[in-house]
């Protein structure tokens, strides 16, 4: 495992990305999306994955999958991609956690 120390650094590094993610994504795609599309993925890999770079791996699937998915139903219905990013990263979640608990 990751000794103490480490694993605060890697955690404030973690921040810091995240952080300026959000900074540079803000004025582009606002914030419900930026936040939706880092959180929901993020939070169902954690629950599907035990390994920090497995979950990262989900993640990233997880967040392709629900960009291109809401790209796709925005195009079909003609409503928001941000609805669809923001339902189908909890529904992402939703299902993780009881993917988790079955």
């Amino acid at each position: 495992g990751l000794g103490g120390g480490r694993r605060g650094l890697m955690d404030a590094v973690f921040l810091l990305i995240l952080a300026l993610t959000a900074a540079l994504c803000l004025p582009v795609t606002g914030v419900l999306l930026a936040f939706s599309l880092m959180a929901g993925p993020g939070a169902a890999a954690c629950l599907l994955a035990r390994q920090p770079g497995v979950a990262l791996g989900v993640s990233v699937a997880l967040a392709l999958g629900i960009g291109w998915g809401s790209m796709a139903a925005a195009y079909e219905s003609g409503w928001p991609v941000g609805f669809f990013v923001g339902a189908l990263a909890a529904l992402a979640y939703v299902v993780a956690r009881a993917f988790r608990r079955g």
